[in-house]
C-alpha cells in the first residue's frame, strides 16, 4: 500500500429504474432489455436496468454499458473488459466461459448468464489502466483470474484479502475504499443532478440515448468546474 499514485479505474453499477414495480417480468415498451430486480444501497426492487461505469479518480466516466437489473454485474464487467480488449468481439455467453467458470449451485449446476442485452459496445471506452477497483459484487477467484489472463485487467475487491488477519483486512479495506469513494460522488451526481432514475424512455434505444446524454452532461460539468477552478462535483450555475 506504499507510496506513489496508483493508476486505476473504478468499476461500479448504479440502478436505473424505469418504473417502481412491474407485475410481470417484461413491460410492453421493452422485451428482454429490462427486468425486475433490486439494487442500490437500499436494495429496493424496481423494473429497469443497471448501469456499469468505469470511473477515473477525477470522476470522469471513461466507459459504460447497461444490462437488465437481474443480470449478475460480473457479466457486465466481462462485456466491458472484453470489448475494451477487442471491440469486434461478440457478446459474452455462458458457453464461452464454461472452461474457466465452475458450475453454480443452481439446480442442475447450470450457471446463469446475461438475462438480456449488454450494450452498447461502442461506449465501453479503452483499456487504459491495468488496475480496476470494485466492490464485493465483482468478487470471485475464477472471474479475477480470467480477467487478468484474458484481458490483462487486475480487478481488486475486499474479498481478495479475506484470508489475512483482521488488522490487515481493515487496512486493505480502507485502502480500497479510498479508491472507490469517487464512484459515490459520481452516482450521486448522475442520480440527483442529471436525473438518471426514471428517464421516461419509450424504447431501448431511447433509453441508451438518454443515459448517454446524462453521462455527457456529467462530463461537461466536470470540464466546466475544472475550467473555473471549482471542485469537480460542484453544481455549476453559469449565471450564479
Amino acid at each position: 500500500m506504499g507510496g506513489g499514485a496508483v493508476v486505476h479505474a473504478v468499476l461500479d453499477a448504479v440502478p436505473v429504474p424505469l418504473m417502481r414495480r412491474c407485475r410481470g417480468d417484461r413491460h410492453r415498451l421493452f422485451a428482454d432489455e429490462a427486468a425486475v430486480g433490486h439494487g442500490g444501497s437500499d436494495k429496493e426492487w424496481y423494473y429497469g436496468v443497471h448501469l456499469l461505469t468505469s470511473v477515473t479518480d477525477a470522476g470522469a466516466i471513461t466507459g459504460w454499458l447497461t444490462a437488465p437489473v437481474n443480470t449478475d454485474v460480473r457479466w457486465s464487467a466481462e462485456a466491458l473488459l472484453r470489448w475494451q480488449h477487442d471491440p469486434a468481439a461478440s457478446p459474452p455467453t455462458v458457453a464461452q466461459r464454461a472452461d474457466v467458470l465452475p458450475p453454480s449451485h443452481r439446480k442442475g449446476g447450470k450457471r446463469r448468464g446475461p438475462t438480456g442485452p449488454l450494450a452498447p459496445p461502442l461506449t465501453v471506452g479503452h483499456a487504459a489502466d491495468d488496475l480496476r477497483v470494485a466492490d464485493r459484487a465483482f468478487r470471485g477467484a475464477e472471474w479475477r483470474d480470467h480477467w487478468r489472463a484474458q484481458y490483462g485487467a487486475a480487478v481488486l475487491t475486499r474479498a481478495e484479502y479475506a484470508g489475512g488477519n483482521r488488522e490487515e483486512q481493515r487496512q486493505w479495506g480502507i485502502w480500497l475504499s479510498s479508491f472507490r469513494q469517487v464512484t459515490e460522488q459520481v452516482n450521486q451526481a448522475l442520480t440527483t443532478v442529471f436525473g438518471l432514475p426514471f428517464p421516461h424512455a419509450r424504447s431501448w434505444w431511447g433509453l441508451l440515448t438518454r443515459v448517454g446524454a446524462k453521462i455527457t452532461a456529467h462530463t461537461l460539468s466536470l470540464l466546466l468546474n475544472l475550467h473555473h477552478g471549482l471542485p469537480p462535483f460542484t453544481t455549476f450555475h453559469p449565471f450564479g
